[in-house]
């Protein structure tokens, strides 16, 4: 049985960064976008399995970027991405 492809969160509300990570990233890994850290944080624990990799923009606008940093590295679901 093939384990799923390893992915990368790009989480930036900067759309321009966003399709330029993808176009760098996507081959060989497969990427996931979120432009919030709301939108991150559920998808951190939608994909924490295969989640290998975050890409956090420290300017997201609905909360401070390191709220969600702490939020992973104190979560023992998430700590280990």
């Amino acid at each position: 049985m093939n384990r799923p492809k390893r992915q990368i969160l790009i989480a930036t509300g900067d759309a321009a960064l966003r399709d330029a990570l993808f176009a760098v990233l996507n081959d060989p890994f497969e990427t996931v976008n979120a432009s919030s850290c709301n939108d991150a944080l559920a998808l951190l624990y939608e994909k924490k399995d295969i989640l290998a990799l975050v890409l956090l923009d420290l300017a997201l606008s609905d909360m401070p970027s390191m709220d969600l940093l702490r939020r992973i590295t104190d979560d023992p679901l998430l700590m280990r991405i």
